[in-house]
């Protein structure tokens, strides 16, 4: 590494230490020494959600949309299982903004819905 011990020398504290990671009211990130960052939330969203917009802030600003991939893990009804799947409307480097869709009785007669989503970009170039 960079403070001259070898890969079989470092300890735990070395590697940690050139990792980011915290939270907000927006979900988790992760930010890591190569430029890479990952964000993670899950989303509770109003039925509305399922015939217009619903926005996704990311707990980290990433760098720029170049590489910035944002996937829904899963759409959760009230019972814990998967009910329907996001789409993208816009992706920006401070949010994702998405749309729900179900053909689920479930989705369309329920107040919350979890969206667990995930983003992997670039915090730094």
């Amino acid at each position: 590494g960079s403070d001259g011990k070898s890969v079989a020398e470092a300890t735990f504290e070395d590697f940690s230490a050139e990792y980011e990671t915290g939270s907000n009211a927006n979900g988790y990130w992760e930010k890591r020494p190569d430029g890479v960052m990952e964000c993670w939330a899950t989303i509770n969203l109003t039925t509305d959600a399922t015939f217009g917009a619903a926005t996704w802030i990311f707990p980290a600003e990433f760098y720029s949309t170049d590489n910035l991939f944002v996937s829904s893990v899963n759409l959760l009804g009230p019972d814990g299982a998967s009910e329907g799947w996001v789409n993208t409307i816009a992706k920006e480097s401070a949010q994702f903004v998405f749309a729900v869709t179900s053909s689920s009785a479930v989705i369309k007669s329920t107040t919350l819905q979890g969206v667990m989503l995930h983003a992997i970009g670039r915090w730094k170039q």
